[in-house]
């Protein structure tokens, strides 16, 4: 009996041992179990893990950044933007977290604070790309074309074989109607890229407005033989054809385009009745 009894109290005696020593878990502890969890995507775990490790010491910064990550992971990006502050209070030279509060501010469309924290960061991290990238594209929505134009050049110094930054740099070339530059910024796309869509698009455009109307036909084809379903594709040559007054050919196109997207395209169905009307007239 007394044997049985021993062993029950030693039994309880390990159990209080190691409920003894979960309990005595550290905040590193709690922080390290926390980044596994994160890293395997179970953010609701990893959130706990973080929680527990900033109970026990209120100036980890690097758990409230974590912290800071599953919440924007869950789109509460004013509770991820607070933890960013906080963990840039006690690590104000942090550049990731000055990245990622920016990248919060950009969901909540606070432009301008998203642009003030880009630059910081790209004052601390002057060869990290993905901040050039996010300002720039933040420069497009504000019309602050040279200003883009700038960011996408730094990170095509940074990666020269980036290609999206070549491809949005070309874009903002079009928009400023500087067709020239951005045929040379596509040209690299599509040598890198050959089924890039957005490259045969824009860069058809572009020669579209510089009357060169057959390499305008020449790269909308191009496009259609990579993705027959891209109503895009159809319009922009069906558009050509129509200033060549090929309405037969612009017709078809058209009718493409429209079978293809029916929703949203007044513009083309316009420029199909007209075509239908010119087409009749040559009769």
């Amino acid at each position: 009996m007394k044997k049985k009894q021993l062993a029950v109290v030693l039994f309880l005696t390990g159990l209080c041992m190691i409920w003894g020593q979960e309990a005595q878990r550290t905040a590193e502890e709690y922080y390290e179990t926390g980044n596994n969890f994160f890293s395997n995507d179970d953010y609701s775990m990893a959130f706990r893990e973080f929680e527990s490790a900033i109970k026990l010491d209120p100036e980890f910064a690097a758990a409230y950044e974590m912290r800071g990550h599953c919440y924007h992971v869950f789109g509460e990006y004013e509770k991820a933007i607070a933890d960013y502050s906080q963990a840039l209070y006690l690590d104000p030279d942090n550049g990731p977290i000055l990245y990622w509060r920016g990248v919060a501010y950009c969901y909540l469309e606070k432009t301008d604070n998203a642009i003030a924290d880009f630059t910081q960061t790209i004052k601390l991290a002057p060869n990290f790309d993905s901040p050039y990238k996010m300002r720039g594209e933040l420069y497009i929505d504000k019309e602050d074309y040279d200003k883009a134009i700038a960011d996408f050049t730094q990170v095509i110094r940074i990666e020269p074989d980036d290609y999206e930054a070549y491809a949005r740099r070309g874009y903002i070339y079009i928009m400023i109607e500087e067709y020239d530059k951005a045929i040379i910024d596509y040209n690299f796309v599509i040598t890198h890229v050959p089924d890039h869509i957005g490259g045969y698009i824009n860069r058809g455009w572009a020669y579209y407005m510089k009357k060169d109307y057959n390499r305008a036909i020449a790269d909308y084809t191009k496009g259609i033989k990579v993705d027959p379903t891209v109503a895009h594709l159809y319009a922009n040559r069906g558009l050509v054809y129509y200033m060549e007054e090929d309405y037969e050919l612009s017709i078809s196109d058209f009718e493409e385009a429209l079978r293809l997207e029916p929703e949203n395209n007044d513009e083309v169905r316009q420029f199909l009745e007209d075509a239908r009307q010119h087409q009749q007239a040559k009769k």
